[in-house]
């Protein structure tokens, strides 16, 4: 992250809605990481077809309110600070976020389960 921010670029940081889905580390203390040299963390509170799971108030109070505490993947963190949260939400649902937990903003996705990455493309190379 150092680097990062010594080449003059954003550092953001993602995670699933109830803390990250894989941690290779065998030390799931995260207490230390070092929010000063992160621009935005965005927890991913949309669910897997693109709307809000039920359960996304908890997760998100996970996030305002649990440091300290290990997450569902057991993976403990420090306070996050507020300015530095864009939650991850579906498009148009935001304001619930913000009027809920506050936060510095939100990254708005849209799902449509028409839209498919393109096919693998093989390439040869010739030396």
């Amino acid at each position: 992250m150092k680097a990062t921010k010594a080449a003059g670029l954003l550092n953001i940081v993602t995670s699933t809605a109830e803390g990250p889905y894989i941690w290779l580390s065998a030390n799931k203390d995260a207490t230390d990481i070092n929010w000063s040299l992160v621009d935005y963390f965005v927890p991913q509170l949309y669910g897997a077809s693109g709307t809000l799971p039920y359960q996304w108030k908890d997760y998100a109070k996970y996030w305002t309110d649990g440091a300290g505490k290990p997450t569902l993947h057991n993976v403990t963190f420090a306070t996050v600070p507020m300015d530095k949260i864009l939650w991850g939400m579906p498009a148009g649902t935001c304001d619930q976020a913000l009027q809920a937990f506050g936060g510095g903003g939100c990254i708005e996705w849209a799902y449509s389960p028409a839209v498919h990455p393109p096919p693998f493309a093989a390439q040869t190379v010739m030396v």
